[in-house]
């Protein structure tokens, strides 16, 4: 009796083990999740691998200037189009400010810009030997050159992917960012499996998942409570100072975000720009970041969601009866960024202010003014897709490109979208119609770009 009774509870320890381990594992397992793995699929989470500091670029630093590899301090010049137009190189002083002046053009010319591709550069050796290089500087001011073939394509486009090795970090589904021996971010790469059941690395997009949907800016979603976040930097209006010596300095304080441990921190940074008479920037100095800021992440917005209208068309008076739009800064941005389409053989994309997207456009840009927000989850209306559900519109594929500065000009705002990986991506993608709306509010332009199929 005892041994049945030992049998019978060793059946039972069994039982509720086995049914233990099953419980959690979900139905829907994600399908690339390979069984070697040593960590459950839900434990695992995207961590972006911290690059060394020389890698990142100090925010002062013009987003046309382009770091020379090899070298110390020196940057390339580019224009809109990308082309080279000059060299400066950067002196650190004694109080910790940098001097910029022009450098003789006896540089070795080695870097050629390739017409119709965005970023991407001809480099010569001095053997006579050719490559090609893709400059990529990322949201959190990381940068790197990524080797891709003579049409842009990243030279690790369709290897091996069989083993993953330690460069691939897993962000969601198939998806994976790829990132270079100093820790910085190159983009995002799909592992695909072939027919003889093989797999190989094709370039991608950013996943939602690991996007802020809306800033365009590569900050990441919240995935754990405890993971540090950092949001879009944002600038109060700069103050211009006339200088006895015919000079100018421009004074630009801009505030970060960093939610850690539920708690969001707000830091500081000063930084002093110089200008000759001409308007060429000759010397610059940063203080900070400080903290100037700390409050519980749980806080929201005062919102009021019974306002909300039932229509789109509706929801958009009530909103615009709070601000006011920029149209003509706005066309201009579109007229900029369908230049740089054509250049690279995409179609013109269209804009109509009665269509959908125009309308979401500005709702997006009127409700980050009225709230002072530049976050991909808006306190009124939720994520995009939330908006465009609520309304019921007919899309496939939405996208979003947002961004809170202070006073910005059509250039410098179509500038700071084609300079960040993510954004520019959008904007070069496949889609036939978009909505731009600026809004100008107490010193700050609020942009907002949705692209709709």
């Amino acid at each position: 009796m005892k041994r049945i009774l030992l049998v019978l509870m060793s059946l039972i320890s069994v039982f509720f083990i086995v049914w233990g381990v099953k419980a959690k594992t979900p139905i829907n397992r994600p399908s690339n999740l390979e069984e070697e793995q040593e960590t459950a699929w839900y434990d695992n989470r995207y961590t972006a691998p911290k690059a060394a500091e020389e890698w990142y670029l100090d925010p002062e630093i013009p987003l046309n200037y382009i770091p020379v590899p090899g070298e110390d301090e020196l940057y390339m010049v580019v224009d809109d189009s990308g082309n080279i137009i000059g060299y400066r190189h950067r002196i650190k002083q004694a109080d910790g400010s940098w001097v910029w002046e022009d450098v003789n053009p006896d540089i070795p010319e080695n870097y050629e810009k390739v017409e119709g591709l965005e970023n991407v550069y001809k480099v010569t050796d001095e053997e006579g030997k050719t490559s090609y290089v893709m400059y990529v500087r990322n949201s959190d001011d990381t940068f790197c050159f990524v080797p891709v073939d003579k049409n842009g394509i990243p030279l690790d486009d369709g290897k091996d992917a069989d083993k993953i090795t330690d460069e691939y970090v897993h962000v969601d589904g198939n998806v994976y960012a790829v990132y270079n021996d100093e820790n910085v971010k190159m983009g995002y790469r799909e592992r695909v499996k072939q027919s003889d059941g093989s797999y190989v690395w094709k370039v991608c997009d950013e996943p939602e998942v690991d996007k802020t949907v809306g800033n365009g800016l590569g900050s990441l979603s919240d995935q754990k409570e405890n993971q540090a976040n950092n949001d879009i930097e944002t600038s109060e209006t700069p103050e211009k100072t006339q200088n006895k010596d015919g000079t100018y300095t421009v004074t630009e304080k801009n505030t970060s975000t960093e939610t850690k441990n539920g708690y969001i921190y707000t830091y500081q940074t000063t930084v002093y720009k110089t200008y000759d008479k001409n308007g060429k920037l000759i010397n610059t100095k940063k203080e900070g970041p400080y903290e100037v800021g700390k409050r519980k992440s749980s806080e929201n917005a005062n919102v009021d969601k019974s306002q909300i209208a039932n229509t789109l068309s509706g929801e958009l008076s009530r909103v615009s009866a709070k601000v006011s739009f920029n149209t003509s800064k706005a066309n201009e941005i579109l007229s900029k960024l369908n230049a740089e389409r054509k250049s690279q053989g995409l179609s013109i994309l269209k804009m109509n202010q009665n269509s959908e997207v125009y309308q979401l456009a500005c709702i997006r840009a009127g409700d980050m003014a009225i709230y002072d927000h530049a976050a991909s989850v808006s306190p009124m209306y939720g994520t995009l897709a939330e908006l465009i559900a609520r309304y019921h519109c007919t899309t496939v594929n939405p996208s979003e490109n947002i961004w809170k500065a202070s006073a910005k000009s059509a250039s410098q705002i179509h500038t700071r979208f084609q300079a960040n990986e993510d954004s520019r991506k959008i904007r070069m993608s496949k889609y036939k119609e978009v909505g731009i709306a600026v809004v100008e509010m107490n010193g700050q332009t609020y942009v907002a770009e949705i692209y709709l199929n």
